[in-house]
């Protein structure tokens, strides 16, 4: 397999960097909860993960009128911001992998669809916040991702070309964006999006450990 060679990445966060699940699913059953409804497995709020927390709830509560979503998505926000960092952790060799590319000198950004005080708090209370010069969430641009809004920010501020630039993201829709920004583009499966949903968007790489991508990408 050829190496790919690029001067900037661009990761996705959640499902990719940190596995957020427990944390995401505790405030979720906590809306539930105020509902008088039964909770949801952790299990299948990890599948219902990815897009933002009105996309969660949109899942969760699949049969709520506009209305009942609307306040359910500004519950789960106070929700979530109660205990958003109590389990969440980073994923097997992330550090050592962002340290890898910051010894050879290659720019890191976040492009996510999650909000960026969160994240922003999760990367400092994680110790990886230096890795980072850029965390752009939907505060920051009109659309989300899979319109690659945020990716070509990041390549904006960067004055790069999208050929060298990598897009890292564990669902279809980070594919789509990156591949529509004109990045390489890498599928992580070991995320939350399913595996069938990844490789329909026809990412150029694919890997199952983080560990994985620098034998990939130089």
């Amino acid at each position: 397999m050829d190496s790919y060679q690029v001067d900037g990445l661009i990761f996705d966060f959640d499902g990719v960097l940190v596995d957020t699940a427990e944390d995401i699913a505790s405030a979720a059953n906590r809306v539930l909860q105020q509902y008088g409804m039964s909770a949801v497995p952790v299990g299948i709020v990890r599948r219902y993960i990815g897009g933002g927390a009105e996309a969660l709830m949109r899942r969760v509560l699949p049969e709520a009128p506009e209305d009942r979503l609307r306040e359910a998505t500004a519950l789960f926000k106070t929700k979530y911001g109660e205990c958003y960092d109590v389990q969440t952790s980073l994923y097997p060799g992330v550090e050592e992998v962002l340290e890898h590319y910051l010894a050879a000198g290659k720019r890191m950004a976040i492009a996510t669809n999650k909000g960026e005080h969160l994240t922003e708090g999760l990367i400092r209370k994680l110790g990886v916040h230096g890795y980072f010069g850029l965390v752009i969430g939907p505060e920051s641009v009109a659309h989300r991702k899979p319109d690659p809004e945020s990716v070509e920010l990041i390549l904006k501020h960067w004055r790069v070309g999208p050929e060298r630039t990598l897009l890292i993201g564990d669902t279809a829709d980070d594919i789509l964006a990156g591949k529509a920004a004109g990045t390489v583009t890498v599928g992580a499966l070991y995320g939350y999006g399913a595996e069938r949903d990844i490789r329909g968007a026809r990412p150029d790489l694919v890997i199952r450990s983080m560990r994985e991508l620098p034998g990939l990408i130089s």
